[in-house]
C-alpha cells in the first residue's frame, strides 16, 4: 500500500447520503443530502466491460482516499468531476490517518 502525504489529497469531492422521506401517501421518496466536502486522492485502478439490461456497459472501480476524520457508510455517493461514485467498501490505512474508500460507477 502506497504511503500518502497530505499534499496528495488534491481533488475536491462531495459526499452525499440517501435518506427515505415519507411522501404522505403511504410511500416514501428517496432524497440526497450533502454530508461533507473533503480533499481526496482519487484513483481508478481498474475497469471492466459488460452487459447490463442488454446494453453495453463499462464498470469502473475507484479508490478514493481521504483523511479519517469522518465516517462514510456503504452506498454513500461521492461526487467527483461530475461522476457519481457509489461506496462499496472502506478501511482505515496508514496508522488510521486515512480512509481508503472503494467505489464503483457505471457508464452506459
Amino acid at each position: 500500500m502506497k504511503k500518502f502525504k497530505a499534499s496528495e489529497l488534491n481533488e475536491r469531492i462531495e459526499i452525499k447520503r440517501e435518506t427515505e422521506v415519507e411522501d404522505g401517501y403511504g410511500g416514501y421518496t428517496v432524497t440526497e443530502s450533502s454530508v461533507a466536502t473533503r480533499w481526496a486522492n482519487v484513483y481508478a485502478p481498474r475497469a471492466r466491460d459488460g452487459v447490463i439490461a442488454m446494453a453495453d456497459t463499462v464498470t469502473i472501480s475507484y479508490e478514493v482516499t481521504i483523511r479519517s476524520d469522518m465516517a462514510v457508510q456503504h452506498d454513500d455517493i461521492i461526487l467527483w468531476h461530475g461522476e457519481r461514485l457509489r461506496v462499496k467498501d472502506y478501511r482505515l490505512i496508514q496508522d488510521r490517518q486515512y480512509l481508503s474508500i472503494l467505489c464503483k460507477t457505471e457508464v452506459v
